[in-house]
């Protein structure tokens, strides 16, 4: 409940960004857990020839614990302030759960989704974004 309020706070500033983007035709990838696809579905519309969205998830909790113990950015506080091991499958579990629910909330608005699992996001990102070309 808590990211779906969240998003509710950030979709105004999310069309600005992007109304902003397309004024100074810019190509720019917005990845973001904000932009629930119940919210920006809507939006899409009036940027349907300009603007692509593409739902990403993964569908594989032991990937997701491992990518979890593995990546150290510095602002991702599950990664940053996670000491105990058995804390790891709950924020897999977390993460998963939320990208199924992305997932099923994408279809429903006939919005593409992409399962990452498997992939190195750096590797994937380009097969995401040659997708959405065409």
């Amino acid at each position: 409940q808590h990211y779906r309020i969240k998003a509710q706070q950030y979709r105004q500033w999310i069309k600005n960004m992007i109304d902003y983007l397309l004024i100074e035709d810019e190509t720019y990838v917005l990845e973001w857990f904000h932009l629930r696809p119940e919210l920006i579905a809507s939006d899409l519309i009036r940027w349907w020839d300009k603007v692509k969205y593409m739902a990403l998830y993964k569908s594989n909790i032991d990937e997701i614990e491992q990518g979890i113990k593995t990546h150290k950015h510095p602002n991702d506080r599950a990664t940053q302030k996670t000491y105990k091991e058995e804390t790891y499958p709950k924020i897999a579990s977390f993460i998963y759960e939320f990208g199924q629910m992305i997932k099923k909330d994408a279809m429903k608005y006939w919005l593409q989704t992409f399962d990452m699992s498997q992939w190195k996001f750096a590797d994937n990102i380009q097969t995401v974004a040659t997708t959405m070309i065409h």
